[in-house]
């Protein structure tokens, strides 16, 4: 089965230290395999990254202004189909705060 990526950027506004922000992302039925996220420069390291698929949280990434893939292992946990949500939380009011993609085998 083909992966596909889906380009997702998310811009944050707030006071320093706990903006936010997020966006919808549409992809197919399937099973989510990686997020990549590159973070602003001026993103603090406070920075959370949350991805979500019909309100159950698939992936957390907290506490980290560093660029990152993140893997995810096989299982009825990554299924996902539809709009896909990509939060930002403690950050800087960045635009964007971050960037990257997130891997679907469909």
């Amino acid at each position: 089965m083909p992966i596909r990526a889906y380009s997702y950027e998310v811009k944050t506004a707030g006071v320093a230290g706990s903006a936010t922000g997020s966006t919808e992302v549409g992809v197919p039925p399937g099973r989510l395999v990686a997020v990549h996220v590159d973070y602003q420069a001026g993103a603090p390291a406070t920075t959370d990254l949350t991805v979500a698929n019909l309100g159950v949280t698939l992936v957390e990434h907290a506490n980290s202004g560093a660029d990152r893939m993140i893997q995810l292992g096989g299982g009825t946990s990554t299924v996902v189909n539809g709009a896909m949500t990509v939060s930002v939380a403690q950050s800087d009011a960045l635009s964007p705060a971050a960037r990257g993609a997130l891997y679907v085998e469909v």
